[in-house]
């Protein structure tokens, strides 16, 4: 730091010292000392032992109040102005208080913010969003419990997730899933073929639902989708 800046902080700092009376003066030093020398404002606190956050709020009021030229006007600092957290800081308190928190209270925290009616709202009209809030954590998950398990999903034509995680994980990823296919329909004018299939679906699992033998009813119902899929590739590649 130069000379320059060096000297018109030490003012400040006496300014400081005698008040909120004086904090208007104190803050012509500040400025002052940042056009003598490039400084941040972490690097002004430092020096006269603020915040940079403090820092930040006195010189901005002060050079806002200098831009009104308002003869009646007299600078008082706001403390409440501008002294609540950045986005970025927020972030950071939540990110360290999340750290603190068990697992089991994460994952709780996780399914009441992700069930709240405006989140839900949000994320519908975001697709995208969705997949990488909701679909891919989940598949994230589904993919590490296969792995402690040692199950090959690919092998699989029923599967029967564990009890622990029938619940929000498993919604999450069945509301990707479904987001996913509903804007894939809009954006390709497929909505009718969209609403046929899932109406299909619902009565083949109210049907395995109230049958004695659901894995047998289910199987045969993914085994046509199997077909549908085969039958649209030789379709296209008739085209």
């Amino acid at each position: 730091m130069n000379k320059q800046a060096e000297a018109h902080l030490a003012v400040a700092v006496g300014y400081i010292a005698k008040g909120d009376e004086f904090y208007a003066k104190a803050a012509d030093e500040i400025i002052a000392a940042m056009a003598a020398e490039p400084l941040t404002y972490l690097e002004v606190g430092k020096r006269i032992g603020k915040s940079d956050t403090w820092v930040s709020r006195l010189v901005t009021q002060r050079r806002a109040f200098l831009r009104r030229n308002d003869p009646d006007e007299t600078f008082t600092l706001d403390h409440e102005r501008g002294s609540h957290a950045t986005t970025a800081e927020i972030e950071q308190g939540v990110e360290k208080v999340l750290a603190n928190l068990p697992v089991e209270q994460k994952a709780e925290l996780i399914g009441s913010l992700t069930s709240q009616p405006d989140v839900i709202e949000h994320l519908a009209s975001e697709p995208e969003k969705a997949e990488q809030v909701l679909h891919r954590p989940a598949s994230d998950v589904w993919q590490r419990h296969d792995e402690q398990r040692g199950i090959d999903r690919t092998k699989r034509i029923v599967t029967s997730p564990p009890a622990g995680l029938t619940g929000m994980v498993a919604q999450w990823e069945i509301l990707g899933y479904i987001l996913q296919a509903v804007d894939m329909a809009i954006r390709t004018h497929n909505e009718k073929f969209l609403i046929g299939h899932l109406t299909d679906g619902i009565e083949q699992l109210e049907k395995a639902f109230a049958s004695d033998n659901p894995e047998e009813v289910i199987e045969e119902f993914l085994n046509s989708l199997k077909q549908d899929v085969e039958d649209l590739r030789k379709a296209k590649g008739g085209e």
